[in-house]
């Protein structure tokens, strides 16, 4: 099942199979998130990190897909790409 969270701290205890999205436009939604990686997968989770304060994005989020081949071709395919003039940052979360 999906699941839609907003965090206001880095997401941490997630499942293995994240992936990290830096330097998103600040007014990208969950929604858009989710629908960005859909060509590689169906999202396990998606969560973009929010200020505690002002409620505003971070610029930032965590999408879980299920298959480790799908996080690659997800990585490869969209690492660069510019959305609304800022060019995101993809990388697969390492867990300690």
């Amino acid at each position: 099942e999906f699941q839609l969270s907003l965090l206001s701290q880095p997401a941490y205890g997630l499942s293995l199979g994240v992936i990290f999205i830096g330097n998103l436009p600040y007014a990208f939604t969950e929604q858009e998130l989710k629908d960005l990686f859909s060509p590689f997968g169906e999202a396990q989770s998606v969560q973009l990190v929010r200020d505690r304060i002002s409620g505003r994005s971070r610029g930032f989020g965590f999408v879980g897909l299920s298959d480790s081949q799908q996080e690659i071709a997800a990585i490869e395919a969209l690492q660069g790409l510019e959305l609304e003039g800022r060019t995101i940052r993809i990388s697969k979360r390492h867990h300690e």
